[in-house]
């Protein structure tokens, strides 16, 4: 009698030569004769597999996401020392030398230089901001021009989820028209 260990052992042996024969684009049925078991079972087995793709890919895309946040902070936060030191006042030391009538002569003084800030640290900030806005998908959505709206309509996809609500509203509309 197999343990209930096993058991998973075994399944995830199958799930994974389904796997790779799947992905060689051998049919559900052909898999099942292969492997010795119904076709149903690899269809199951199929979307168990799709499910683990779909979470690693989620998985990957997220961390991706958390390593560009992470840089954009780095860089956000840089920008912003960069802005404050250029904020500071400045002394600027001004040496004049020449000649008089009593010989050459040099001559030392200090000025106070006022600073204002390097606008260029506010551009490096400002593009941060913007692409953390891009990658969480914050930006608003764009004012769309519409020539008529029966005929044409332009729209900003984001997701795979915009996909499925336009191809419904699609779908719900023609069906209002007809």
């Amino acid at each position: 009698m197999a343990t209930r260990l096993q058991k998973k052992f075994e399944t995830e042996q199958r799930r994974n030569r389904v796997e790779d024969l799947y992905l060689l684009g051998h049919s559900l049925r052909w898999i099942g004769r292969e492997l010795g078991v119904h076709f149903t079972t690899v269809s199951n087995d199929i979307e168990v597999i799709r499910s683990e793709w779909r979470a690693t890919r989620v998985q990957k895309l997220d961390d991706e996401i958390n390593h560009q946040l992470a840089k954009l902070d780095r860089i956000e936060a840089q920008a912003w020392i960069g802005w404050e030191r250029s904020l500071r006042n400045g002394v600027e030391q001004i040496v004049e030398s020449g000649d008089s009538k009593d010989g050459p002569y040099t001559k030392k003084r200090k000025k106070k230089a006022v600073q204002s800030g390097d606008p260029r640290f506010l551009k490096i900030i400002d593009d941060a901001l913007a692409s953390r806005r891009q990658l969480l998908g914050l930006n608003a959505a764009q004012k769309m021009e519409m020539t008529n709206i029966v005929k044409s309509i332009e729209v900003e996809v984001r997701s795979p989820e915009d996909v499925i609500t336009l191809h419904d509203l699609i779908h719900k509309t023609q069906g209002e028209n007809n």
